[in-house]
């Protein structure tokens, strides 16, 4: 765990009634029974300088506990656009969103989201969103410009002709695999691994160890699009992200990575787009480089032919006004 400047530090001191209490019940008024589980689950929660890893630990009169609360973690004020955005037309934009921006709206992030902050860099009234990304996960989005495009690149999702290749630094070194568990909402905005829940598909093409072979840069090759998918599969199976507060180790910045897009649409042709890593990233740099030459000898997933460069001419037809 990483404490950062804005977290805030509480110890209470166990008083005899609650002697022999499970410790998350134990902590209350202090905070929540739900409130303490969730610091326990991302190890901020200390009994004698000790780390809870199980709410059903008991405590004893004269313990004391120390909790360590997160502050608001700050969306970034400022992104560079002229660095950011990959490649525009009048119909589509690709960015290099960076990490801790929003996608899209939140009652905590009211307009700071990247639509919102895109849209008044280009000037427009509205932007649509094709598909989204974990807050603290940077890299890759396509946004359409108007609803026609939307349409037409939402399909391209729907019929797989997109490709989607992400870097993860992470604890352990995974073998090549295919993974196929499905996953569910498991509450607190938390998924799990489930057999009922929804199907999730991920490949782990390669892994490059470092660090004495204690952590691994890992390239991941996206199959299904489930929320927190590459962040669930990867904690479940005993490899968790560096600086994944949720599921993983540590604290954001988290080492998560939308790296590379490709696309096989009449919308915009067949296309390819590679987004630079973010700053914290830096030491890694190295790896990246390696990575990069051994993804450029892997072969399509999409099926690429010839295309027009520009979209057929009936695409380009402005949308319907709005009412």
């Amino acid at each position: 765990m990483t404490q950062h400047s804005d977290d805030r530090t509480l110890e209470i001191v166990i008083p005899p009634e609650h002697d022999g209490m499970s410790i998350d019940l134990a902590v209350k008024p202090h905070v929540s029974r739900t409130k303490a589980r969730k610091l326990i689950s991302k190890g901020r929660l200390f009994l004698d300088g000790i780390r809870v890893h199980d709410a059903r630990v008991t405590v004893t009169a004269g313990q004391t506990v120390r909790l360590v609360i997160p502050g608001d973690r700050k969306v970034p004020r400022d992104v560079d656009w002229r660095q950011s955005i990959l490649y525009k037309t009048r119909y589509v934009v690709v960015v290099n969103k960076p990490p801790g921006v929003p996608a899209s709206p939140s009652p905590k992030a009211r307009r700071q989201d990247l639509r919102y902050r895109l849209a008044r860099y280009l000037k427009q009234k509205r932007l649509w969103l094709v598909h989204r990304i974990d807050q603290e996960t940077s890299g890759i989005m396509l946004i359409a410009r108007n609803a026609l495009f939307a349409r037409l690149l939402s399909r391209a999702f729907v019929q797989r002709r997109v490709d989607k290749l992400y870097l993860a630094a992470v604890l352990g070194r995974p073998e090549r695999m295919f993974i196929d568990m499905p996953i569910r909402r498991a509450g607190g905005g938390q998924r799990k691994v489930r057999i009922d829940g929804d199907e999730c598909r991920t490949e782990i093409l390669h892994s490059i160890p470092f660090d004495g072979g204690r952590r691994s840069l890992v390239l991941i090759r996206l199959h299904t699009g489930r929320t927190h998918q590459i962040r669930v599969h990867l904690s479940h199976l005993g490899f968790p992200i560096l600086g994944d507060g949720r599921y993983g180790l540590g604290e954001p910045p988290m080492f998560l990575h939308a790296w590379r897009f490709s696309i096989f649409d009449w919308a915009v042709g067949a296309r390819t787009w590679t987004a630079p890593v973010p700053e914290h990233w830096r030491k890694l740099m190295p790896l990246v480089e390696r990575m990069e030459e051994f993804a450029d000898l892997l072969p399509p997933r999409i099926p690429v032919w010839p295309v027009p460069a520009e979209p057929p001419a009936h695409l380009l037809l402005p949308p319907p006004l709005e009412s």
